[in-house]
């Protein structure tokens, strides 16, 4: 997987820890299942743009619209941050 997804994973985990969101409930979120929800968060797979924008969406509702960005600029603020 490439370097710029395997980013976006190590984000996607720590934004959720953050959050205080378990796995599981992330999945529930996001409507898929458990076991995809880890293959995203890993990079062992490529994550949909659907799912990105859906996790931002959630965050926003639960978190009081989470730093104030939209889904649009989560999504554009995750692919701008420099590799780690």
């Amino acid at each position: 997987m490439s370097n710029e997804i395997l980013d976006i994973a190590a984000r996607m985990k720590e934004l959720r820890e953050i959050c205080e969101f378990t796995p599981e409930e992330m999945a529930r979120e996001l409507n898929v299942t458990p076991e995809a929800y880890a293959s995203y968060e890993s990079g062992a797979i490529d994550i949909p743009i659907s799912v990105l924008l859906a996790m931002a969406n959630a965050w926003e509702v639960r978190h009081g619209g989470f730093s104030g960005r939209t889904a649009q600029q989560f999504v554009h603020y995750l692919k701008s941050l420099p590799p780690q």
